[in-house]
């Protein structure tokens, strides 16, 4: 997808989306979840799967830091209370996972 910056608030570009899906010959292959998975249809069934390796990452204070320095010095600050909060996210990685 690719988003514009309005001055306020960022958001879709609309008719910019990339279809999710191809047809390939008599295959079908889809992209689904999180984790940008295609799945190959052929023959009433998936047939194979491609994908990269996503292993969690550490996440070290640095890291946090960085982040809340970008936040403050590139976001305006009525944006600042939302981008901060995502740190406190459950789908942040473990930064003992260093």
């Amino acid at each position: 997808a690719r988003w514009v910056w309005t001055g306020r608030s960022q958001v879709l570009l609309p008719f910019a989306a990339n279809p999710a899906f191809d047809l390939v010959g008599e295959e079908l292959h889809l992209v689904s979840g999180t984790e940008f998975r295609v799945g190959v249809f052929e023959a009433g069934g998936v047939t194979r799967i491609h994908g990269v390796g996503l292993d969690p990452r550490g996440v070290s204070g640095d890291d946090t830091e960085v982040y809340r320095e970008f936040v403050r010095d590139f976001i305006p600050e009525n944006g600042w209370e939302d981008y901060l909060s995502a740190l406190a996210s459950p789908g942040l990685s473990d930064p003992s996972g260093l």
